[in-house]
């Protein structure tokens, strides 16, 4: 999240931006169960987290007990906006990657590097490290790096834009522009801006405590699980209730989806808000 939060910051105002470090970004994940997010949410307010992707035994657990997975399809929404304007990402650049990540692939980074329009670009790769590089084994030459790299922007030795092919440009510019059409007539204020007027800076903490379902939703999750249960113990086992065959499983199944699309179309948004949203 926090690569795809500083190129977006990038890409908004790249004029007051020095340069760019970014250590193991993500700008999607291929994973089929991040399609499923958008309507597990509304189920799950959160999920347990695994250990922390450190190689190095004896590591600091550095990570959330739990996700929030509304904030988790939040983050979803922030990559779909960050992919297309990589070509807006001009000012010097520091990548560094793991190559055995367990948490974001490697080959967003090369994604990355493929589509920034940066003059200068430093790509630092970690054979030994996982996901957590500052708690794990190549620390020490990410902290020499890192340090290395914003003495050199600071002293002008790296130059914020140079020369660019301005065909390219203009086709990036372009693709992104189709790629994002639609009919939405919003201001062309930022979510940057917006903050800048907030007089409040409220933090809501992660790892939410789960809220009991109502009798409606507990009824739509019934449905939803005893149907297909129903269905296979008819289909392998040839039980049947007084005798109807398959028709009380699908009738159950039926009924559980129906009325999950019933409350979730007759909800405000807000009612669901059981976490940080980015």
């Amino acid at each position: 999240m926090g690569g795809a939060l500083t190129l977006r910051l990038a890409q908004i105002r790249g004029s007051e931006i020095e340069g760019i470090i970014l250590l193991n970004p993500s700008i999607g994940d291929d994973r089929k169960v991040f399609s499923l997010i958008p309507f597990l949410k509304y189920f799950l307010p959160t999920v347990k987290n695994g250990p922390s992707d450190c190689a190095k035994p004896g590591a600091p657990i550095h990570i959330y007990p739990r996700t929030p997975l509304k904030a988790l399809d939040s983050l979803r929404k922030l990559w779909k906006r960050v992919e297309p304007d990589l070509y807006l990402v001009d000012s010097p650049l520091m990548i560094a990657y793991s190559e055995n990540d367990h948490t974001v692939n490697p080959k967003w980074s090369q994604y990355i590097l493929d589509n920034v329009y940066s003059p200068t670009v430093r790509e630092l790769i970690f054979e030994r490290s996982f996901h957590n590089v500052a708690h794990d084994y190549d620390s020490v030459e990410l902290n020499e790096e890192t340090v290395t790299f914003i003495h050199d922007v600071l002293s002008g030795e790296l130059e914020a834009m140079g020369e660019v092919d301005e065909t390219d440009l203009i086709n990036a510019e372009f693709e992104s522009i189709v790629s994002s059409l639609n009919l939405d007539q919003s201001t062309g204020t930022t979510y940057l801006d917006e903050l800048d007027q907030r007089d409040d800076q409220r933090f809501v903490a992660p790892n939410p405590k789960i809220e009991p379902t109502d009798s409606l939703g507990k009824l739509a999750i019934a449905g939803v699980l005893a149907g297909p249960i129903y269905l296979l113990l008819e289909y392998t086992t040839g039980f049947t209730l007084f005798g109807l065959g398959p028709w009380p499983g699908l009738a159950a199944f039926i009924a559980g989806i129906g009325t999950t699309i019933y409350k979730m179309s007759g909800r405000d948004d807000d009612e669901f808000d059981d976490g940080a949203i980015v």
